[in-house]
């Protein structure tokens, strides 16, 4: 009696799941994956539509013409949230199977990473934005920030240096297109040309494309995680030593509620979880990508441990937390906007009892470079923290240290300047804050 055996089949997890060995498993893992990005496209969508609605000033804003700067939450949410519908997308695709080409497979696949990255670039862009040493002459240059830490019992501050290579805004522009058009231009459309040669049964020509694919993500993650990291850590550091300067001062009754709530610690915690796991998703995922990249051809060639633990990654452990985090510290803001816990105590959300307790707090922000003088801090309710340098305009000669704290502090419309002159002395003012700067 003759048998015939059939060699198995092993099918690219990444763009099909069906009639191939462990079948099964990957459509456990893509169902997983569509009920997952299903709903955090959801709840992006309602978080972003009421940052519209309550908190919006942009995506994007010009500094007197000299950079475009993203504003760095509303970008993330928006390109993350899109992220995930196309990934449910693809899961659906997937599942129902209606794709009809190879080239329709890798190309849904790829587009959602695509705007994934969108949205780490332009967050992280925004944040390095945060202390533009160009804003008044338009170099760039290497500052030196105080850390602030505490010096002896009556509150004096030893405000040891912290370096940090600060690019122009137009510099900044440049990278933000680099990175923007390095996964559109060589990652996505080595994607289509895979799907592409597959359909034409050229195997060997598709297996190249997708090595180019993956090696250039590879080069994406490693750049914008050592990136990351760098400004994130710096930026960490100092706004921690900011914290530590002011709390246990008088001052901290205006960054305080009565509770004990602080907005500038909260807005610290956001920027480190966030900035965290960007960086750390990206270290983790560049060297493994580029392993897939050049070896992908032996990895679906047989069920192995490393093929099922990327996939575990690429569909359940990988995207999904970072949004899910990224998504729970801003509903976590928005709840605690709505139920007043980040308005002061003031009965008519008014600042002015507030401001006789301050006693010339000093600035724990004191760049070494001559020409500029000390820094301004701001919250508002779109860019969490931001800070930026006065250097020799006109308007900023008698200022040499500035704080500001905006609406989100008092629920208001009103932006609470305080001033010290030269001599030290101290020149509270009130204004309207309607220019969302």
């Amino acid at each position: 009696m003759n048998s015939t055996s059939t060699a198995p089949r092993y099918c690219d997890w990444r763009i099909e799941i069906y009639n191939c060995e462990n079948s099964a498993f990957w459509t456990i893992e893509v169902y997983f994956s569509l009920v997952s990005f299903t709903l955090l496209a959801f709840s992006g969508t309602f978080i972003f539509f009421y940052r519209y609605r309550y908190m919006w000033q942009g995506l994007f804003v010009d500094h007197a013409g000299i950079g475009i700067r993203p504003l760095p939450v509303d970008c993330l949410l928006l390109f993350f949230t899109i992220a995930g519908y196309l990934r449910a997308i693809h899961c659906l695709c997937l599942i129902l199977d209606v794709y009809t080409a190879y080239w329709q497979r890798e190309f849904v696949q790829e587009i959602a990473w695509t705007f994934l990255s969108y949205g780490a670039v332009t967050y992280l862009v925004g944040i390095i934005y945060t202390i533009p040493v160009s804003y008044t002459n338009g170099t760039a240059g290497i500052v030196s920030l105080g850390n602030g830490v505490a010096g002896d019992k009556k509150g004096s501050f030893n405000l040891t240096s912290h370096k940090l290579y600060i690019p122009t805004p137009k510099q900044l522009n440049i990278y933000m297109a680099i990175w923007c058009l390095w996964p559109s231009l060589i990652a996505l459309p080595c994607a289509v040309f895979s799907g592409i040669e597959k359909d034409r049964n050229n195997y060997d020509i598709a297996s190249r494309y997708t090595a180019a694919q993956y090696v250039a993500d590879f080069i994406f993650d490693m750049s914008f995680a050592f990136i990351a990291a760098y400004y994130g850590l710096n930026f960490m550091v100092v706004l921690k030593g900011t914290i530590k300067s002011f709390e246990g001062s008088n001052a901290t009754r205006i960054f305080s509620s009565s509770n004990g709530n602080n907005p500038t610690r909260k807005a610290f915690h956001r920027l480190k979880y966030t900035m965290a796991y960007l960086s750390g998703l990206a270290l983790f995922s560049g060297p493994w990508w580029l392993v897939w990249g050049l070896a992908h051809q032996q990895l679906i060639s047989s069920i192995n441990n490393i093929s099922i633990f990327l996939s575990i990654s690429w569909y359940i452990a990988g995207a999904q937390p970072m949004i899910a985090v990224c998504q729970y510290v801003l509903a976590k803001r928005i709840y605690q906007k709505a139920t007043g816990q980040t308005s002061t105590n003031s009965s008519n959300g008014s600042m002015a009892p507030m401001l006789s307790n301050i006693t010339n707090p000093r600035s724990p922000i004191t760049p070494k470079r001559a020409s500029f003088q000390p820094a301004i801090i701001k919250i508002d309710n779109t860019v969490d923290i931001e800070m930026s340098l006065v250097g020799d305009n006109p308007l900023a000669q008698e200022a040499t240290r500035e704080i500001t704290i905006a609406g989100s502090l008092s629920g208001s419309n009103k932006r609470m300047t305080t001033i010290f002159d030269e001599s030290g002395k101290l020149c509270p003012t009130m204004e309207d804050n309607n220019s969302g700067q």
